[in-house]
């Protein structure tokens, strides 16, 4: 999905309140690596002589682990530039290439800030998937020295079924839908002294609900003393059939990899061809009425990525353009 130009008005700046907090974003990747030429066997896959070295937050590029670091192996990315899309009202947007595990592999990231266990406060992680009959992944935060490991936002078992843990995985799970986007959310708790806790919530990207909300609860609890280990890298683990991961977060807060939903929010969801002055439609967030002339004829909407159009009727131009405004 290209990414989208959002119109979000925050009660802020608008009347001078406090908006949604955000803490800090320690690591995201959009694997976001779509090549000018066409992609090549090599730089397909997460490992060093690909040079992938987006995002923010690592250390290092990407490398295999399954096979040559630089060489061989690793875990396979679709380059195309499309992507899995973010619910609409999220503030975030998603960009072209993602994990797109179609063989076997392994790969791993070194992080600038490493995660320490013995730490204090709540972090937060989310990515975008979605499931393929058959097929199992893994993301887990390591100690690459030894190779412990000791937090698993996510795995999925070749069924479906996808869980969380620290120490050990949670014996409860959520089952996924063959060829559904999904936005999986984690949380973990980092109690020190006392045990740590790992939270996960599986939200559709079609039809999520309230995901911009923290869930009171969440799909998936379990806790564990995880205490003593400090981690510094991100492993990706995938096997059998085609699973589609991307867009990467890890933050403090909550809102970090969610996005967050101003005060006021229009996704102009109409058909092709209205015009904003005569529609006596109320879509979005925020509004008591209906959107009506100033004086001047009215936007257009182009039916098309829910978005507006003026100057030029959409077949001459392309969504992202001066002319073209979405969400």
């Amino acid at each position: 999905m290209n990414p989208r130009n959002h119109l979000l008005l925050f009660a802020g700046i608008l009347a001078g309140l406090t908006p949604t907090v955000q803490g800090t974003l320690l690591l995201s990747e959009s694997f976001d690596y779509y090549p000018l030429a066409s992609p090549s066997s090599s730089t397909k896959f997460l490992r060093g002589d690909s040079n992938h070295n987006g995002g923010t937050g690592w250390a290092d590029e990407w490398k295999a682990v399954s096979g040559d670091p630089d060489a061989t192996g690793g875990l396979r990315l679709d380059l195309s530039e499309t992507s899995i899309p973010y619910p609409d009202a999220s503030s975030l947007s998603s960009a072209g290439g993602q994990i797109n595990d179609g063989f076997s592999g392994t790969s791993q990231r070194l992080m600038t800030t490493p995660i320490d266990m013995n730490g204090a406060g709540d972090l937060y992680f989310s990515a975008l998937v979605r499931w393929s009959g058959s097929a199992a992944f893994s993301v887990s935060f390591r100690r690459s020295s030894d190779n412990i490991t000791r937090y698993t936002p996510f795995t999925i078992d070749s069924s479906g079924l996808v869980k969380t843990g620290t120490f050990n995985l949670s014996a409860t799970a959520v089952a996924l839908v063959d060829g559904v986007d999904y936005l999986l959310v984690g949380k973990l708790e980092r109690n020190d002294p006392g045990v740590d806790i790992a939270s996960l919530s599986v939200f559709p990207v079609s039809g999520p609900g309230n995901f911009l909300t923290e869930p009171v609860a969440w799909d998936v609890v379990h806790d564990t003393d995880t205490s003593g280990v400090v981690l510094d890298a991100l492993r990706v683990t995938g096997s059998g059939a085609s699973t589609v991961v991307d867009e990467i977060r890890l933050g403090d807060s909550y809102a970090d990899v969610v996005g967050e939903l101003g005060i006021i929010y229009e996704p102009f969801d109409y058909a092709g061809g209205v015009n904003l002055t005569t529609s006596t439609d109320n879509n979005g967030t925020g509004w008591t009425d209906a959107w009506a002339s100033t004086g001047v004829s009215g936007f257009v909407t182009s039916g098309t990525g829910k978005s507006l159009w003026f100057g030029q009727s959409p077949d001459l131009i392309t969504e992202g353009t001066t002319h073209v405004w979405s969400e």
